[in-house]
C-alpha cells in the first residue's frame, strides 16, 4: 500500500479544495512512490508554494527502511500521522484489526481517514469501512483509493 503519483496529485486536490489534515489517520502504514523531481512537479501545478528542502523532507527515511507517505501528509498539513495496521511489520504506530471497533478514545478523533489499498484485503469489509469511518470528527473526510491494475 502506497500514495503512488496519482494519488499524490489526488490528496494535493483535495488539499486546495480545503479538507483538513490536521489529525491523519491512514489505514496501514502507507509508503511514498513517486519520485521527487515528479512531487516537486505536482505541488508547483497545484499552486502550492514548497521549498526544494520541503520537498526532500517529504522522502526522509530511516536508514535501510522504506520511505513512508508521513512526511508528505505532514507537508499537507498534518500535525498527526497515525498509522493503522494489523502487524508492526511496516512500523503502524496503532496496532488494530479493522474487523474489530476501535477503543471509543480513538472515535470521532481524526480530520481525516486515508485508506491507501488496504480495506479491499479485510475478511469483513463493511465492519472495516463502519469502524474507519467512526474514526471520524463531524466534517471530517474519508479517502480511498483502491488499486487496479490493466484498468
Amino acid at each position: 500500500m502506497a500514495v503512488d503519483f496519482n494519488t499524490v496529485k489526488f490528496l494535493l486536490w483535495a488539499k486546495n479544495l480545503g479538507v483538513n489534515f490536521t489529525r491523519t489517520a491512514t489505514l496501514g502504514h502507507l509508503g511514498l512512490n513517486c519520485l521527487p523531481g515528479a512531487l516537486s512537479g505536482a505541488v508547483r501545478d497545484f499552486g502550492i508554494p514548497a521549498t526544494g528542502e520541503q520537498i526532500n523532507r517529504c522522502f526522509w527515511r530511516e536508514p535501510c527502511k522504506d520511505v513512508f507517505a508521513d512526511e508528505f501528509l505532514r507537508f499537507l498539513g498534518a500535525g498527526e500521522v497515525v498509522s493503522v495496521d494489523r502487524s508492526d511489520f511496516e512500523s503502524a504506530t496503532v496496532l488494530h484489526d479493522l474487523n474489530e471497533p476501535f477503543p471509543e478514545t480513538m472515535r470521532g478523533s481524526f480530520d481525516l481517514v486515508l485508506d491507501g489499498g488496504t480495506l479491499e484485503h479485510i475478511f469483513n469489509y463493511q465492519a472495516a469501512l463502519k469502524h474507519s469511518l467512526e474514526l471520524l470528527r463531524v466534517g471530517g473526510h474519508f479517502i480511498t483509493v483502491t488499486p487496479a491494475n490493466g484498468m
